[in-house]
């Protein structure tokens, strides 16, 4: 439930990704900047607007499942702030992954795995169900971050400046 607050971000990598490719081989840099940050704009203020939605009725939600869920609510929402990070980001891994960076990308997810992997069972053992989502969490940040910025480094975009309107169009 917790990643529904990402959707529109998912949809539209689905739908914008046949254009990456060929913006980034005619080398119009201006274009896929654009469209990056339409992408971006649309799944951050939705993902705001859903997490708020499913925080306020995490209750509810979590209740669907039975009342046991219901002390599941600070996961939840360690979860549901993660995604959000996810969708501030954009669709930076489809970036890289349609241009000729996707062996960085593969590169960064391995990694991040592999923290992953090493970091749940501290958080598990120190922290329980909550350690669990903060080590999920964690490693979607880290991973959005670095691929945000290996997407930087590469392809000179850079996009979260435009989002918020730090930088003129």
């Amino acid at each position: 439930i917790a990643s529904l607050s990402r959707i529109v971000l998912t949809v539209s990598n689905l739908v914008f990704e046949p254009m990456i490719y060929p913006l980034y081989k005619k080398g119009n840099q201006a274009d896929l900047e654009d469209l990056m940050v339409v992408i971006t704009r649309w799944s951050l203020v939705s993902s705001i607007l859903i997490s708020t939605l499913l925080l306020g009725l995490s209750d509810y939600l979590l209740g669907l499942f039975g009342a046991e869920f219901l002390p599941a609510k600070r996961a939840f929402t360690i979860l549901v702030l993660a995604n959000l990070v996810d969708s501030a980001t954009g669709p930076v891994d489809y970036l890289l992954n349609m241009t000729d960076y996707a062996q960085v990308l593969t590169r960064i997810s391995v990694r991040t795995s592999a923290i992953g992997i090493c970091l749940t069972p501290f958080f598990i053992a120190v922290l329980g169900l909550e350690g669990a989502a903060i080590s999920a969490g964690l490693v979607l940040i880290i991973r959005n971050i670095w691929v945000y910025q290996a997407a930087y480094r590469h392809l000179k975009i850079n996009v979260l400046p435009r989002v918020f309107g730090l930088r003129n169009q």
